[in-house]
């Protein structure tokens, strides 16, 4: 080893010690680029959230809601047997809409290490009703999952493996390809998309902006406690579920700075 490299090591330990981190070591600054305004009353749900513009629409682990644009959110629809005469299913993920339909990522799940039949189903967003199942033979584990629409693909994670995004058509749901990211997520529970970018939401309350390229930005970090799920930027604001315990599983709107 040379007197270089042995001179490097030596100040990158002493910058450690007296508590720096040389610039090459430190992760991107948080730039906090949204505002969080008003959060919604208690939906009652856990995983993800989703919105026509006109409804509310909430998925639970085992169920989703269907609720009112008014004060209260009041529920105007439940379907609460969304895997009803399927066997092998028991966990749904954060689900978009699009073209009158709610796509959600389904599949047996009890951890990272123990996961299976990875899943799209599709509901009528009117009735709730469930429309359609596609098997992902090929996916990972899935957590959720974003519609882009100018290219008709259907965009899904992992909360179990941050490192890429996988793409599907929208039509056929044959697999496209993946994303890899740059640098890698963790934890991840909801995603979004809006005019060229993905929003991804980090269980450890970061949302990521991750390009096209699949470079990867973190833009926004909340304080707000809890488990943070699913995400929605179809309207104009950037929409957030975030589960702080019974009663308080609201969805914070975020308004860009």
């Amino acid at each position: 080893m040379s007197r270089f490299v042995n001179l490097l090591l030596i100040s990158v330990l002493f910058l450690l010690a007296c508590g720096g981190t040389p610039e090459s070591l430190k992760q991107p600054a948080i730039i906090d680029l949204f505002a969080d305004t008003f959060q919604s009353p208690d939906t009652g749900c856990h995983q993800g959230y989703a919105t026509d513009g006109t409804s509310h629409f909430l998925f639970d682990t085992h169920r989703i809601l269907k609720r009112a644009n008014d004060a209260t959110w009041h529920i105007t629809g439940v379907n609460d047997q969304p895997f009803d005469g399927l066997a092998g299913f028991d966990h749904m993920g954060d689900g978009d809409y699009f073209e009158g339909s709610l796509y959600a990522p389904v599949e047996q799940y009890t951890s990272c290490t123990s996961d299976s039949n990875p899943a799209i189903f599709m509901f009528d967003a009117v009735t709730l009703l469930r429309t359609r199942v596609i098997d992902l033979p090929s996916a990972e584990e899935v957590s959720a999952l974003a519609v882009k629409a100018d290219a008709r693909e259907l965009w899904v994670a992992s909360y179990c493996d941050g490192r890429k995004l996988w793409v599907y058509d929208l039509d056929s749901f044959a697999l496209k390809g993946a994303v890899r990211l740059d640098p890698a997520l963790s934890g991840i529970q909801g995603v979004a998309y809006r005019d060229g970018y993905f929003y991804v939401a980090q269980n450890d309350g970061v949302i990521q902006r991750v390009s096209l390229s699949g470079k990867t930005t973190p833009i926004f970090h909340t304080t707000a406690p809890g488990a943070h799920e699913g995400l929605d930027y179809s309207q104009g604001e950037l929409r957030w579920l975030i589960d702080g315990g019974f009663g308080e599983q609201k969805v914070h709107f975020l308004v860009p700075k």
